[in-house]
């Protein structure tokens, strides 16, 4: 590997090379990347163009880094030094992803759908593909790469049409086993380094979601011009870095004005039961099931957006049912439940109430309607009027080890999650975590670190993660959010023992005592 470490050093110029230099290269990158998308050549001269600007684009430098890794990866999977033993448990402490692509009669494009996930650079995928039924020659496809890849693909067939796509997701999610779920719609494809720049953002235990940057593509895979300007109208200035953020304030900005997921192949989730009521709400919407489905799968924690991640949303003849669906009433009555739904969930600011509604009038508009009027189907004022139902709850902790003040609150948050309650835990070391304890912890849980929340500043921590109620455990929490956060929220501390066996002087245990508003204890020990 040391030949390819040198090459790499040698290839990270941009910190040595003057100014002027990396600004004639980039020019003559983006000129590159503007011939390969020209309708002037053909496809091989475009491939060619860029092939060359990728070879020179100095800010994939990262894609080296990563095919680097990748190489890696296969030298220790033939490598004879390292052991069987070993090497499974390399993989064993690897994320795996399982792949859903539900299909309906997309024999043309199920093919392409198929090899961009069989061809990705990260090798841990499993596949499941699910036929509702179709009625064209999907079958034999299906079962051409079965028979190929009988270890990666399993296939489930339908004996009736389901009528809905969103269980068609509902299926796939169910069985699948992977860490994270993909759910690629059988008409769409991606890149093959797609997975690979995603997955490393679900090291952040509190990461539920991520998406990548989604194009359109016409019927033959050709790529079009469409989404940056949805997106930028979602939110500016945003979408060619990496992004990291709160769900509370991705859903108080651009995800509550568009649906900056436009296609759900362009997104990866951590893999957590959603239960029957959030799937039936999402099957009786006819568009967009897919927003809520989102809005419920972030839950308290984060989303991250990486535009290095590139996923293609194919449109054709078959799905441009929305556009008709503009017309009907019923799509804007849909847009009216969406928003509730989110307002519910989250403090939505008036001003992207104003944004959203903005947005619903263009295609409305658009789409040529005179009757009902738009400020019945979307009434403003009604809108701004919902009040957020939805507290979340901040369970802190030592960390997941062994303890009552460690199960029992795990138990809680569980309990509150159940009931549909927003919880995230907290917790003040982020190593030594014992797996027993840690899987003990519902899934759909996200766990922020006392040292995440001081990397932002733990007061800012706090507001943007949206949390409402603080529940501690263990009196470094108080240390943390009232000591060094300052922090003013309703506040509960559960004695279990930390007070004492810390040996707080008593005038800082007064200060404590003046801001949390309830005490609680299991046992007669603690009080």
């Amino acid at each position: 590997m040391s030949a390819e470490i040198a090459t790499l050093q040698r290839s990270n110029w941009m910190s040595r090379a003057p100014l002027s230099k990396l600004l004639r290269r980039l020019v003559k990158v983006q000129l590159l990347y503007a011939l390969s998308r020209s309708p002037l050549f053909t496809d091989r001269r475009r491939a060619k163009f860029l092939r060359s600007a990728a070879k020179r684009d100095p800010m994939l430098l990262s894609a080296r880094l990563d095919q680097f890794c990748q190489d890696y990866y296969t030298r220790i999977e033939k490598s004879s030094v390292i052991t069987t033993e070993d090497r499974d448990n390399l993989i064993a402490h690897a994320l795996r992803v399982t792949a859903v692509v539900p299909n309906y009669n997309h024999e043309r494009y199920l093919r392409e759908r198929l090899d961009s996930i069989l061809s990705q650079t990260y090798p841990l995928i499993d596949i499941i593909v699910l036929d509702d039924c179709s009625t064209d020659n999907s079958r034999q496809v299906i079962e051409d790469y079965h028979v190929r890849h009988p270890d990666r693909i399993k296939v489930v067939y339908n004996d009736a049409n389901s009528g809905s796509v969103f269980r068609q997701w509902q299926k796939g999610h169910e069985l699948a086993t992977g860490d994270l779920v993909w759910i690629c719609e059988s008409d769409d494809f991606c890149a093959p380094s797609f997975v690979e720049r995603l997955i490393g953002h679900f090291r952040d235990p509190s990461v539920m979601l991520a998406f990548g940057k989604i194009e359109f593509a016409d019927e033959v895979g050709t790529v079009k011009p469409g989404m940056a300007h949805y997106r930028e109208a979602a939110e500016q200035g945003i979408w060619d870095q990496p992004c990291l953020r709160p769900a509370a304030e991705w859903f108080k900005g651009a995800f509550a004005v568009k649906n900056v997921i436009a296609n759900v192949g362009g997104s990866l989730w951590r893999r957590a039961p959603l239960g029957s009521t959030t799937w039936d709400e999402a099957c009786s919407y006819r568009i967009m099931g897919d927003w809520y489905l989102y809005s419920v799968q972030a839950n308290g924690g984060q989303i991250a957006f990486d535009p290095t991640a590139q996923a293609y949303f194919r449109i054709h003849s078959q799905n441009t049912s929305g556009a008709a669906a503009q017309r009907l009433p019923d799509y804007y009555r849909e847009y009216t439940r969406l928003i509730t739904a989110l307002k519910q969930r989250w403090a939505i600011p008036d001003q992207t109430i104003d944004r959203f509604v903005d947005s619903c009038h263009e295609i409305y508009r658009g789409a040529g309607i005179k009757t009902p009027k738009f400020e019945t189907l979307l009434p403003i004022k009604s809108l701004k009027a919902i009040k957020t139902e939805s507290p979340h709850v901040l369970m802190g902790i030592l960390g997941f080890s062994y303890g009552g003040g460690e199960i029992f609150p795990i138990h809680l948050a569980n309990a509150l999650h159940q009931r549909g309650v927003m919880v995230s835990m907290l917790t003040m070391m982020d190593t030594e975590d014992h797996p027993d304890v840690r899987n003990m912890l519902h899934p759909a849980i996200p766990v922020y670190t006392a040292n995440g929340a001081r990397d932002v500043g733990v007061r800012n921590f706090v507001e943007s993660v949206g949390i409402t109620i603080i529940h501690s455990h263990i009196a470094s929490i108080e240390m943390l959010l009232l000591d060094e956060g300052n922090v003013d929220l309703p506040y509960l501390s559960t004695l279990h023992g930390s007070y004492e066996a810390m040996e707080i002087p008593r005038r800082r245990v007064e200060a404590w005592a003046a801001r949390i508003d309830r005490f609680g204890y299991l046992t007669e020990r603690n009080l």
